[in-house]
């Protein structure tokens, strides 16, 4: 028996843990055939358009942001319809070919490095558009946002909802609603992609890896992209890109080095100003330690107040010999008259 889901009176039975099942009945037009893919914001199923007779795929939410769901985008799924009762929200879409975006099983080659950039820039016109139109952040970035179709194209799938952070991939501390907070989920979500690894691990102990332990070294990705993925990462917002549109100007000037080019300082994104290598001392606010100077055979130098106690007895001991040179002077010419 199947289930009319959105349909007033009708209220949903399930929650956004609870997908529509096959023959659920979406909007009193779209017939689920299956899941296909589950994130913190709703649920994408694959479903019939029984008024139009055409396959689609539809995101189910209890979550619709009404001024995100206008977005328009090559990087956003083309709306076909919107249907919104009883608290549920059925966004309709045409059907595409390809697979929700996954960890490889094998890291980025330096042939595909290319591509790579190409569609994280995508993804972050994307988040750009979505900060200028909404003056707040995606706020739950993960491997499920996103769908990579039969081009290798990145689409975001649930730019139009809200939904909980992600702990592999958000920064705890962050607040969801802070642009930059988008920025660090990511750049966790690339790093992911690109190495076949979560880069601070998964289950309880994430929240804890997110804030002591900084991106792992890899050979996945050249060193200059790798420079804005850390760049990206820092714990403090404030260190981060400034904007999603910063972001992109890093990686093409990165992606610029990489394939020969200099970089142009007048043009230069903002960039905290330390490479992340190994080797290299952590940064610190405290004051730098005195430097010693150690001179072989050199006498060890009076400090600032033994030489103030020297001038003023100097000075005394000269004045006084003045004195009694003048009475000697004085006495010797008494005798003579």
């Amino acid at each position: 028996m199947s289930r009319v889901l959105g349909e007033a009176p009708v209220q949903p039975t399930g929650t956004l843990q609870d997908p529509p099942r096959a023959g659920d009945l979406l909007g009193g037009r779209w017939r689920v055939a299956g899941l296909a893919v589950s994130g913190a914001g709703g649920h994408l199923v694959n479903a019939l358009d029984e008024r139009l007779r055409r396959r689609v795929r539809v995101f189910v939410t209890h979550a619709l942001d009404p001024a995100r769901a206008t977005l328009a985008h090559p990087g956003l799924p083309a709306t076909l319809d919107t249907h919104v009762s009883g608290g549920l929200a059925c966004l309709a879409y045409p059907f595409w070919s390809g697979e929700p975006l996954q960890l490889p099983s094998r890291p980025v080659d330096a042939a595909g490095v290319g591509a790579f950039v190409e569609r994280a820039i995508g993804v972050l016109e994307v988040l750009e558009l979505l900060h200028q139109a909404t003056g707040h952040a995606h706020g739950h970035l993960s491997l499920s946002s996103f769908w990579r179709t039969a081009e290798g194209d990145w689409w975001m799938l649930d730019a139009a909802v809200h939904g909980a952070p992600d702990p592999r991939f958000q920064y705890p501390d962050d607040d969801p609603s802070d642009p930059r907070s988008d920025l660090y989920a990511f750049a966790a979500v690339l790093y992911a992609v690109a190495t076949g690894q979560l880069p601070f691990g998964s289950g309880a102990g994430a929240a804890v890896a997110h804030r002591r332990f900084r991106l792992p070294e890899t050979t996945a990705l050249p060193e200059p992209i790798l420079d804005v993925l850390r760049t990206a990462l820092q714990k403090a917002p404030h260190h981060r890109f400034a904007s999603a549109a910063r972001m992109v100007a890093a990686l093409q000037q990165a992606q610029s080095a990489v394939d020969g080019g200099e970089a142009d300082p007048l043009h230069a994104p903002e960039r905290l100003p330390i490479r992340w290598r190994k080797g290299v001392a952590e940064p610190t606010l405290d004051p730098a330690p005195p430097r010693l100077v150690h001179r072989r055979g050199a006498r060890t130098a009076a400090s600032p107040g033994a030489a103030t106690v020297l001038f003023f007895a100097s000075l005394a001991f000269g004045s006084v010999l003045a004195w009694v040179s003048l009475g000697a002077l004085c006495l010797a010419a008494g005798r003579l008259f």
